[in-house]
């Protein structure tokens, strides 16, 4: 692998970070996801990643993860729920209350 740029480095990782949150934060709206889904999209993160960077297909995600200095999608999906339970906790709005009591996957 050649040298690596980075400052374009953490600029498309923030880019590709910002959206995965997105997902994982549509994920958390439903109840009913299915644990193959969550996989699917974990997956997907790890592939698309070592695609964009020029890594080898069999080489470690760790490895990857620790060179190029990017969160895991454990670390992605724990912030998303995190941020969304703050964000609901500081929602005063009763309708707000009620759909996230029937929908939300969270306590």
């Amino acid at each position: 692998m050649g040298t690596i740029n980075i400052k374009f480095v953490n600029s498309m990782a923030c880019y590709i970070i910002d959206c995965l949150e997105v997902s994982v934060s549509a994920f958390i709206l439903c109840r009913h996801v299915k644990d193959t889904a969550v996989r699917k999209l974990k997956s997907a993160y790890v592939k698309h990643l070592k695609m964009f960077f020029n890594f080898h297909k069999y080489s470690s995600v760790t490895y990857m993860f620790l060179h190029l200095g990017l969160p895991t999608f454990c670390t992605i999906r724990h912030n998303a729920e995190w941020s969304f339970l703050k964000c609901k906790e500081r929602c005063y709005n009763q309708l707000v209350c009620i759909v996230t009591k029937f929908c939300v996957n969270l306590p």
